[in-house]
């Protein structure tokens, strides 16, 4: 009972906040000192759906790597999409994401991301990089792990996000909780992810200081010193304790508040123009791709994309992957699947915030937000 007691308010001093309420920490909800931060979070996209509950629960390592890299498809300007229920839509928030970034930044050990060396014998280069990061084998003790989960791993890992816990590099330790002097220095190669530099750090002055360990240190200092993290209460940080699922989301959250740089500060510039972005959806998919509509509507140029693949011996056929690319001025853009069908017969309505198309199957009217990626029953008029 006693270890019960101390864990919790552990818990409660590391935020740095209020003790949560009896029926919020037996609950899945947000500890009410975090609830007005995860609800922030949330509607910036970057918690997953499968991380949205058990708020309470320590959070594992492979759980921050799909938290981080979440957390910078948001900073680059990602959007995040409401995926309808059909279990072969795919993630486009963070497959757009980690392709741009892969094929424009360099890895964790400063070099060009080389698409050969992380899967030979690539096929779907419209995703490569996600496809690529799913089939690593960088660690032997991810198999407890579905694909997903071993692709947010090996992307965080070869971002510079995460480390390996052996010298070798090739043990995570997926399912392992995360100290908090540890998830300081993640959060700070994380930031560094997006950051054109990252200060210096000042001495720490906490009455712990010995405590952290010298690795951590910097990383405890500078996130500290942002706000980002709150010290345990008697002006110590208690490095070694636990760190759980809301406080990852919230301490992101301040991280996209309170750091010096980042998109929240007006400092980061998207990955590619919009004009390149043109050019790239014109060239994804091994095959290339066939634009089926595209209408520029002012504040943003809308495609309708078909990718071609190879459906059997050399023979090429365009697949039902089609999806709208919503590509916006500022350089960021949307990808808007459509699960079931083509579209046809495409009209833009005549205040240009919305596509009007049929789908095939069905023959359904429908009508494509340009501002929200929301596709709707009806046309637009």
């Amino acid at each position: 009972m006693k270890r019960l007691i101390s864990m919790l308010l552990t818990a409660v001093l590391a935020a740095g906040l209020c003790l949560p309420s009896a029926a919020a920490a037996e609950g899945g909800a947000p500890s009410a000192w975090a609830s007005e931060e995860v609800s922030r979070a949330l509607e910036l996209g970057f918690v997953p759906e499968d991380l949205q509950g058990d708020y309470q629960k320590e959070v594992t390592r492979a759980e921050f790597a799909q938290f981080a890299i979440y957390f910078l498809a948001v900073q680059y300007g990602y959007p995040s999409y409401a995926k309808a229920a059909y279990s072969n839509v795919r993630n486009y928030q963070i497959e757009d994401f980690l392709a741009d970034y892969c094929d424009t930044q360099t890895d964790r050990f400063g070099k060009p991301f080389d698409i050969n060396a992380y899967d030979p014998n690539f096929l779907d280069t419209s995703f490569r990089w996600w496809t690529a990061f799913t089939k690593q084998d960088q660690f032997r003790d991810l198999g407890v792990l579905n694909d997903q989960g071993k692709g947010y791993v090996n992307a965080a890992y070869f971002l510079g996000l995460v480390n390996g816990t052996n010298d070798s590099e090739t043990l995570f330790n997926p399912g392992g909780a995360i100290t908090r002097q540890e998830a300081a220095a993640m959060l700070q190669r994380t930031y560094a992810c997006y950051a054109s530099s990252v200060p210096a750090a000042e001495a720490l002055t906490y009455a712990d200081s010995a405590a952290v360990a010298d690795w951590a240190a910097p990383s405890v200092a500078l996130i500290s010193g942002w706000g980002v993290m709150t010290g345990a209460g008697a002006n110590t940080f208690d490095p070694q304790g636990a760190y759980t699922r809301e406080q990852c989301i919230v301490t992101l959250l301040r991280l996209y508040d309170k750091a010096p740089e980042g998109r929240a500060q007006g400092t980061l510039k998207p990955l590619f123009t919009q004009e390149e972005n043109i050019q790239r959806m014109m060239k994804l998919g091994i095959y290339g791709s066939s634009i089926l509509y595209r209408a520029d509507a002012g504040f943003c140029t809308v495609l309708y994309v078909g990718y071609l693949r190879r459906s059997g011996g050399s023979a090429v056929s365009l697949y039902n992957d089609t999806c709208f690319r919503i590509l916006y001025e500022d350089g960021n853009y949307r990808t808007v699947p459509l699960e079931q069908g083509y579209g046809l017969e495409f009209r833009l309505s005549s205040d240009k915030t919305a596509v009007n198309f049929i789908r095939s199957m069905g023959g359904d009217s429908m009508s494509l937000d340009l501002n929200t990626g929301a596709i709707t029953q009806g046309f637009r008029a």
